[in-house]
């Protein structure tokens, strides 16, 4: 469960990166590019936040998959801490 949650944090955290700095480039073209993907989106910020976070127990099946194959990786947790 931990990983999970902390899977769905960084998502989160990457959308709210991206709402308030902006993708890489010149600051009109991050705007313009944060926009168009909400207009795409055609719901709020938060919505986009939520849907894309429901994706975090794949994510970890995916990286648990990925760890017995290639063995022991440390995930995001193991560096943070």
């Amino acid at each position: 469960m931990q990983d999970i949650l902390i899977n769905a944090a960084f998502m989160a955290n990457g959308l709210q990166t991206v709402g308030l700095h902006g993708l890489p480039g010149r600051s009109e073209d991050r705007a313009r590019h944060l926009t168009q993907v909400l207009d795409h989106w055609q719901g709020g910020h938060l919505e986009l936040t939520y849907e894309l976070v429901k994706y975090a127990p794949y994510l970890t099946k995916l990286e648990d998959a990925a760890t017995a194959i290639t063995g022991n990786v440390p995930g995001v947790f193991a560096y943070e801490v």
